[in-house]
């Protein structure tokens, strides 16, 4: 029943709803079944206006009503009674037709005639009114008397007959009385003998049973109450020398035991030990295939991956040059960035807290800061470069002193005083005059011989000498790392430029992920090898409560077939799965129920679709191998160009012997439940004209035609549409089918464009053929009665 009630109008073609969903329940071309006053209505719907709206083909007969319950009939189920069964009465009224004339000849043809039998077969023989006429001519006195001699005589033989049976029914009784009384002697005899035997036997089977070795059964697993008794005292005494107190006990898993570390050197294997897998958590033992991709990898955790940068956002980084940056860096020049373009970097500076633009800008001491740039949507660099106007050059990173010094600060050239000594000495010289000697220097300090007009200290006597010697000062004649540079101090060095890493991702032409895990050699047939594994994790707290993988599964078999699959795996605190698709081309859902679960609608929006271009097949195949060899225990829905769709039920191993097969149909027309009939659903019953049905019979033309869309081009035996509406309109029904899907300008399909397709009624049609049937039979009648009398 469906969903809400109905109110019906008389004499109209509107129909309203209360609860109801005509929207998602019909479409154009259903049927409306509702029950009025004991009568029940089969209504064609020709429009759905909403969901409590629809509009009728043709006007509602039937009284007004509110609140009628109502079901929705699709029209593909009211169409469908076998279009077999207008064959098969096309047939039988072909048959009373050929009868018709079969009784037209034998009562009006004088002499042999040929009759069309239902096998399609003919007989040749007389007519009726041959032998008629034959009969006219013999001498029924005589006749008569022949017949009751012939009576006498059959009545004697039948008599004769009985006597002989009865005779040899009591002979056949005498008989089996004496063999009977011959057997029960020689049996009685015989039986007497085997007492004896059997008795024997018997003495013998008890003295096994009683005195039987031990271990050597009497029969089949059946021993002697001597094997018994001594297997009793065997395990009394091996019970005995058992020490209970020596017993390990099962639930403490070997914690009892007196040398854990001496058992351990008893039952661990002679050599290497070979490990289940390779290291998972913090204290797992390695392997020595995973040592070897660590020590591969650089001292990485685990197989190497090519191609991906581990430094973290806002790690800079020295780079060769600027005629390459990659894409997930900036070069630190001091610029403005919007915080937009590279989010991950400004998260990343907001952990530093940035400065001020204008005191960035203000302060060369201060660039090695991030700065907040306008406030709100930019934010600047730190200048390791030294480009900005006014900042400090070619700068070199150090530590903060254990934070001494404030971080993000910038310092310019500085070095050490450089000092030195110079050591004088007053001497008179012959005149009489004092001067001042350099007799000694150190450090930057040195001395060389004097020149003309570079003079001493003034005499004595207030005249001038000659300089004996020269004083300079040269920061190199110290160390020759002085005088290198004009203005700056360097240590020994090499030039790049100073870059940011600025986002987690990267960018790369032709980038290769390697995920590798080796053995040197195969391992043995039966053994489960993986791939290395590509895993993304979420954790929250630190604990991990969300975790995917990829990796690839590896197993060879002892024929030496090699089984490979990538696995898929999604994990959670709640549940995990995995799916593995192999190199055959097979999908295995791992579930715990091993269920194919697709969350949508089956059809070509979401769901499960499948397509191909001459056949498809879905399998459904029963995993409980008993009773195996029964045909349904695997069912398969197959669809191709040459049987259409077909549902097939074999056995578990898909053998097509004993098969079953029902085959939809392939070419146009319906299918159609049996219309419903009976008193209650009838009123204004009176007996019909079967005349009227005759001449609409008569009045179709039969004809032969194939199926446009038949591939197999079949030639059909029926009637056409159009011609037969014209004759009984009842025998038609008008169907919209759809041809194309009408879509909006993104591609969502809003509508259709239809065509009425015309499809037979069956009913009325087979009921026209049972009403000419009827009208046949009584001609017969009529004829027979006419030829009796």
């Amino acid at each position: 029943m469906s969903a809400g009630t109905l109110t019906l109008t008389n004499n109209s073609d509107l129909v309203s709803g209360a609860g109801t969903s005509f929207s998602t329940e019909l479409t154009a071309g259903d049927f409306v079944v509702a029950t009025v006053g004991g009568v029940t209505y089969t209504l064609p719907v020709k429009s759905v206006e909403g969901d409590t709206e629809i509009t009728l083909i043709s006007k509602y007969p039937g009284p007004t009503q509110q609140g009628s319950a109502w079901n929705a009939v699709p029209r593909a189920t009211q169409n469908q009674i076998t279009a077999a069964l207008v064959v098969q009465s096309t047939e039988a009224l072909r048959g009373l037709n050929y009868d018709k004339q079969n009784w037209q000849a034998v009562f009006s043809v004088d002499g042999h005639i040929t009759v069309m039998l239902p096998d399609g077969s003919s007989f040749t023989g007389p007519s009726w009114l041959s032998i008629a006429n034959i009969l006219n001519t013999l001498d029924v006195e005589y006749l008569d008397q022949l017949a009751a001699q012939i009576k006498q005589d059959a009545q004697q033989v039948e008599a004769d007959k009985n006597t002989v049976v009865d005779t040899a029914q009591q002979v056949s009784t005498d008989a089996q009385t004496a063999s009977t009384a011959a057997t029960g002697a020689q049996g009685s005899a015989t039986e007497a003998a085997q007492s004896e035997t059997n008795a024997e036997g018997y003495k013998e089977l008890a003295r096994k049973y009683a005195l039987n070795p031990e271990d050597d059964p009497v029969a089949d697993n059946e021993y002697s109450a001597l094997h018994y008794s001594e297997k009793a005292k065997k395990s009394a005494a091996e019970a005995a020398s058992h020490n209970p107190a020596e017993a390990l006990v099962k639930s403490l898993n070997l914690s009892d035991l007196a040398d854990r570390a001496a058992a351990w050197l008893n039952v661990r294997p002679i050599g290497s030990t070979p490990l289940a897998g390779d290291p998972v958590n913090p204290y797992d033992a390695t392997t020595q295939r995973w040592v070897e991709n660590y020590v591969s990898g650089g001292g990485g955790t685990g197989p190497t991956m090519n191609g991906v940068q581990n430094f973290g956002v806002g790690m800079p980084i020295l780079w060769t040059s600027r005629a390459f940056t990659p894409a997930w860096a900036v070069v630190s020049d001091g610029q403005i960035l919007n915080r937009a373009d590279w989010p991950e970097l400004w998260v990343h500076a907001q952990m530093h807290t940035p400065i001020d633009d204008a005191d960035w800008l203000a302060n060369p001491g201060k660039r090695g800061n991030y700065s907040n740039g306008d406030g709100s949507t930019t934010f600047r660099v730190p200048d390791f470069n030294g480009v900005q106007s006014g900042s400090i050059p070619g700068l070199f990173g150090r530590g903060d002193q254990g934070g001494l010094l404030p971080a993000g600060n910038v310092y310019e050239s500085a070095a050490p005083d450089i000092a030195g000594t110079l050591n004088f000495r007053q001497v008179r010289a012959p005149a009489g005059e004092l001067n001042n000697n350099l007799v000694g220097s150190g450090g930057a300090f040195s001395t060389s011989t004097g020149t003309t007009g570079q003079y001493g200290p003034i005499s004595l006597n207030g005249t001038l000498a000659t300089a004996l010697q020269l004083l300079s000062f040269k920061a190199s004649d110290s160390n020759p790392v002085y005088g290198r540079s004009a203005n700056q101090v360097w240590p020994n060095s090499f030039v790049g430029v100073w870059i940011i890493r600025a986002s987690g991702g990267f960018t790369a032409a032709n980038t290769l992920w390697s995920v590798i895990n080796e053995d040197a050699e195969a391992p043995g047939p039966g053994v489960l090898t993986r791939g290395g594994n590509v895993i993304s994790s979420y954790k929250i707290a630190g604990v991990e409560v969300a975790r995917g993988s990829l990796s690839v599964s590896h197993n060879t078999y002892s024929s030496g077939f090699r089984d490979v699959s990538a696995v898929i795996e999604a994990w959670s605190t709640d549940a995990s799965a995995s799916w593995s698709f192999n190199h055959a081309g097979f999908i295995k859902p791992n579930t715990p129920s091993g269920q194919f679960i697709t969350q949508a609608e089956i059809g070509l929006s979401g769901g499960l679709f499948s397509n191909g271009d001459r056949f498809i097949a879905v399998g459904l195949r029963d995993q409980n191998t008993a009773n195996a060899d029964a045909v349904g225990k695997t069912w398969i829905m197959s669809l191709n160009g040459t049987s259409g769709l077909q549902f097939i039920a074999r056995n578990r191993a898909q053998s097509n012997v004993g098969q079953l097969v029902i085959n939809m149909p392939y070419s146009s027309g319906t299918l159609a439940l049996q219309g419903t009939s009976g008193l209650a659903y009838k009123r204004d019953i009176k007996d019909a004209d079967l005349a009227e049905a005759v001449n609409r019979i008569d009045a179709l033309r039969m004809v032969n035609f194939v199926y446009n869309d038949d591939e197999q081009n079949r030639e059909r035996f029926g009637i056409i549409s159009e011609e037969a509406e014209l004759v009984a309109p009842q025998y038609i029904k008008h169907n919209s089918e759809e041809i194309a899907d009408i879509m909006d300008d993104d591609g969502n399909k809003i509508g259709a464009e239809t065509r009425d397709r015309p499809s037979v009624d069956n009913n009325p049609i087979v009921m026209d053929l049972l009403g000419y049937v009827k009208h046949l039979k009584a001609e017969i009648e009529m004829l027979k009665t006419a030829l009796k009398g």
